[in-house]
Formats: C-alpha cells, structure tokens, sequence
C-alpha cells in the first residue's frame, strides 16, 4: 500500500514538474517577432499589440480572435507560434508582421 501511495505522489511531482518546464520552454521558445510586438512584457500579446503589428489583408480583430484558442482576451507564445504555422510564418525569419 505504501509503495502504490509513493507511486502515485512520484507520478504527480512528475507530472507537475513537466508542466511547469512545458510553460517555460514556451516562453524561452517565444521568437523575436512575439517579443517586440509584446510592448508591456508581459508575454501575451493583447489585441491592440496584435493589431500594431498586423499587416493582413483581413480584419486584424478577426484574426486575433482566431488566433485566441482559449478566448482569453490575449495571445500566448504557443498561440502565436500556432498562429504562425496555420499562416506560414515559421521559421522565415520574420513575422509576417509589420516591423518597427
């Protein structure tokens, strides 16, 4: 019995141990293009920070919407990075946005 109960603890300080390096590889996995449009440095972008960025020929509203899976009002690094993707916008260097 006291096996399976340190079993189960291990298995969870396992699991939120994993968690928690997942949040921070995002974060260290942000490209330059999701930091310079993140102004304050809060590591979301909000729709006025996409929108500054936004050079699309649709409604960049519409698009941050889009972008926005968990409709949390912001944009995270993994967001965006899907974002990114779904546009073909990885791994060209750029963001597909406007540059300062």
């Amino acid at each position: 019995m006291r096996i399976r109960l340190y079993s189960v603890i291990l298995a969870a300080l396992v699991a939120i141990t994993l968690m928690f390096a997942g949040i921070a590889i995002a974060g260290e996995g942000a490209d330059e293009s999701f930091r310079s449009m993140d102004v304050n440095g809060d590591q979301m972008l909000d729709p006025n920070e996409f929108a500054q960025g936004y050079e699309g020929t649709s409604d960049a509203q519409a698009e941050f919407d889009a972008a926005d899976e968990d409709m949390s009002g912001t944009m995270d690094a993994t967001e965006w990075a899907k974002y990114q993707k779904a546009h073909g916008m990885e791994g060209q260097g750029g963001s597909g946005m406007k540059s300062e």
